[in-house]
């Protein structure tokens, strides 16, 4: 037997050794007890560091919510621009409107009953276009009218008024199809605006006061504009962009002007100038700063847009007083989109309301049109003249607007003749003819 087997042996019975167990269990537990209080602590501090930043970008610095817009405006804009070779689709327009003035309230109500209809299509590539337009007054046929534009010259065709196209040149006719060759170079361009603009603001620029706007709590985050600081932000955005080697390329492109044209141009604008102030304000709510209203407050003038849902409000004042008012209403639904458009004159008491809705489709083919039987406008003869107004006059929906009009003018024209006579502060005597 060796020595270790000769010591005394381990008393299983003793309660010290039970004691030992436990302490070491106790010890093993306090251990893994206290691995996971660190983890849940790291973690907890994870959490609240990634919310400190969250809310210092999106809530307490007030320059991120003003960059915060300008991004979501680029976005917006680099989105919805035209890729496409082709772009086709339908369309349909609709003017309504009132009035205090009873004449103005007539001839309103005589362009609520006017409604147009039509379909477009423009091909980018083959730099095609085409559009017919249909009109209806009172729900009676009005007047069709088709324009085609081809090889630098465009067509008019007057629905059973005149049996050929009516043929005019066009200037600067490849301009007009554009949308696509220059969508690159229109990127970069927002791009570097958006650039300059968002390096240009600065913190000390901005305030940030809680308001009550409709009974909505919100944060407004206002940029106070004075003289010093709108020329040292104009300054920083117009050196940023003449150091902008792609700026000044894409805008040379755009604008088919020389890139030391364009240099020229914005080391002009340099030139400090008088400003008399002007706060730039965003109304937001929550914590992720949803936009709820966009003001600007002049000297004088003022303009501001609030949003409920997806209708935007607006309203322009002067002194304090409201000039316009009314609301805009966008509905997208994939390709199709609805715009409700009211605009209100305060001061005239007058009301036009635009109901536009259209349909779009993309790659479409747009077939060429036949116009070989087709005239140059300077070569119309005065039969050719002639031959249209006499249609004219025997379409009756026509003759039916016409006349409506007519009552509508020459009621006008009886009301200011009635005022001018009862007024006797006009003497003939006092003018010389």
């Amino acid at each position: 037997m060796n020595d270790y087997e000769k010591s005394t042996p381990i008393d299983t019975t003793s309660t010290n050794y039970d004691e030992v167990v436990t302490e070491d269990s106790k010890s093993s537990k306090k251990s893994k007890g206290k691995n996971k209080l660190v983890v849940i602590v790291i973690i907890i501090l994870l959490l609240l560091g990634a919310l400190g930043v969250f809310i210092y970008y999106r809530v307490v610095n007030s320059k991120n919510i003003f960059k915060t817009l300008i991004n979501d405006t680029y976005t917006y804009l680099e989105s919805n621009m035209n890729t496409s070779d082709t772009v086709s689709g339908t369309f349909n327009l609709k003017v309504d409107g009132t009035s205090s003035d009873s004449s103005t309230n007539d001839m309103l109500g005589i362009l609520g009953s006017i409604e147009l209809t039509g379909n477009y299509g423009i091909d980018y590539k083959n730099k095609i276009m085409n559009m017919d337009i249909n009109s209806k007054y009172e729900g009676n046929k009005l007047l069709d009218v088709n324009f085609y534009a081809e090889n630098g010259n465009a067509y008019v065709e007057l629905v059973d008024l005149y049996d050929k196209y009516i043929q005019m040149p066009v200037e600067d006719y490849d301009s007009l199809f554009n949308s696509t060759s220059n969508v690159d170079d229109t990127k970069v361009v927002l791009k570097s605006v958006r650039d300059a603009l968002n390096k240009s603001l600065k913190d000390e620029y901005f305030t940030k006061e809680k308001i009550e706007v409709d009974g909505i709590n919100t944060t407004k985050t206002t940029l106070k504009l004075n003289k010093e600081n709108y020329n040292s932000i104009k300054k920083d955005v117009i050196n940023e962009l003449v150091n902008d080697n792609e700026f000044l390329d894409s805008a040379s492109a755009l604008s088919d002007t020389s890139v030391d044209d364009i240099k020229d141009s914005l080391n002009d604008s340099l030139e400090e100038e008088e400003f008399e102030g002007a706060d730039v304000s965003i109304y937001t709510k929550g914590l992720e700063n949803k936009f709820v209203k966009f003001e600007i407050v002049g000297a004088n003038d003022s303009f501001s847009v609030t949003q409920d849902g997806d209708t935007y409000s607006f309203e322009v004042a002067t002194d304090g007083n409201v000039i316009y008012d009314g609301s805009v209403k966008i509905t997208e639904n994939k390709d199709d989109i609805t715009c409700n458009l009211t605009i209100n004159d305060k001061q005239e008491n007058n009301s036009i309301k635009l109901d536009l809705s259209s349909s779009t489709k993309y790659d479409e083919k747009i077939d060429k049109l036949d116009v070989s039987n087709s005239v140059n406008y300077e070569n119309m003869t005065e039969e050719d003249t002639n031959g249209i107004v006499t249609k004219l006059l025997e379409n009756e929906t026509i003759m039916k607007l016409m006349e409506d009009f007519s009552k509508v003018s020459s009621s006008s024209s009886l009301s200011t003749t009635d005022n001018f006579s009862s007024d006797s502060s006009y003497d003939m005597d006092d003018y010389n003819f």
